[in-house]
């Protein structure tokens, strides 16, 4: 059993709302920027998030220990790389880190969602956590993306296809990276928007996502712990 430590705050500040256009149905989703305050609880959330209980009919697929490992991964880089975390009904949905490779890329190091309840996907919480990347690359005036796509997502997918969707293409260097280059970002952004409407949140204070996550437990901490134990 997991240990949850009372005094540990939570803190983050919401950088975006996410919200699906109408017709294409879906749930708000908000997204949050975490700094290394948070490592302690997110280390402990996401640790022990339940992947056997959201997605039981796939923990058997070859890809269910590495998505796994990809969330965990992008937790683990909250002290020295960009890290944002997706929201839905109060439930954590997806997760993404990405650093600063240079003057003019940046560099997508892991991103991951998984349903909020068993089989409840959280639809758009990829191309949000993307969305969000395309922002900071037109907010820092950088001109491209690169990353390494895993080959099958935990339903089995191809990664590729999410990505080339977004108008990523294959590298011609290195065979399995993927990048946009010489981009407008600023334009860019405003194309992925088909299917929802992203807003930004300005001046973001801080919020202790542990008191807003999940509210009406008595404990905060542990109704998070319980969504995610294994």
């Amino acid at each position: 059993m997991l240990t949850v430590n009372n005094s540990v705050n939570f803190r983050a500040i919401p950088v975006a709302k996410v919200k699906p256009l109408a017709e294409y149905g879906g749930k708000e989703i908000t997204l949050f920027k975490l700094n290394e305050s948070d490592e302690k609880f997110l280390q402990n959330m996401l640790n022990n998030i339940n992947l056997r209980k959201l997605l039981p009919k796939e923990t058997k697929n070859v890809n269910y220990d590495k998505w796994k490992g990809f969330i965990k991964s992008a937790a683990s880089r909250v002290k020295k790389q960009n890290v944002i975390l997706a929201v839905q009904d109060k439930r954590p949905c997806g997760i993404m880190a990405f650093r600063n490779e240079n003057e003019s890329s940046s560099y997508l190091s892991f991103i991951a969602t998984w349903p909020t309840k068993p089989y409840r996907k959280a639809r758009f919480a990829g191309q949000a956590l993307i969305r969000e990347l395309f922002q900071y690359n037109a907010d820092t005036n950088r001109k491209n993306i690169e990353l390494f796509a895993a080959p099958e997502s935990i339903n089995g997918k191809r990664c590729i296809d999410f990505y080339k969707k977004l108008g990523f293409d294959k590298s011609p260097i290195y065979a399995d990276m993927l990048e946009l280059k010489d981009t407008d970002f600023s334009r860019k952004s405003a194309q992925v928007e088909n299917f929802f409407k992203y807003e930004r949140i300005t001046n973001g204070e801080n919020v202790n996502l542990s008191k807003t996550l999940r509210r009406n437990l008595e404990n905060p901490f542990e109704k998070l712990i319980n969504l995610f134990r294994l």
